[in-house]
């Protein structure tokens, strides 16, 4: 073997092992866990006549110190700051933007507490 060659293959290997990595790393990021989501996208917003929105997420909520209904959704109730938290989720959703939900712990249904968008988001 020459000695172009063999540095062609490192250089390819070391290129693979690099490209093979990203997809595991972005996955690992996004997630919930006993505290609420972090870093994930909006995939369904649900609102309802009576009130509220159900949240569903690309995390996944059984995670999550609550309990989700139906294993996948996140209960927004109607209370004071309702409106404005809605509208950041669906500013999120809209824009594909990453968002961070805190739940309340032990809530049946998973209630969310409070929701961060950043401009950068992650």
């Amino acid at each position: 073997m020459t000695r172009t060659t063999s540095k062609f293959r490192r250089l390819f290997h070391r290129a693979v092992a690099v490209l093979t990595s990203l997809p595991l790393a972005t996955a690992a990021f996004a997630e919930c866990s006993a505290a609420g989501c972090y870093g994930v996208y909006i995939e369904e917003l649900y609102a309802t006549a009576e009130g509220g929105v159900w949240i569903k997420t690309t995390g996944d909520e059984t995670l999550a110190n609550c309990t989700a209904n139906s294993n996948v959704f996140l209960r927004l109730n109607a209370t004071a700051g309702y409106k404005d938290i809605y509208s950041t989720l669906l500013a999120a959703m809209l824009a594909e933007k990453r968002v961070s939900l805190r739940v309340v712990e032990g809530s049946n249904p998973c209630a969310v507490a409070y929701v961060t968008l950043n401009r950068t988001s992650w």
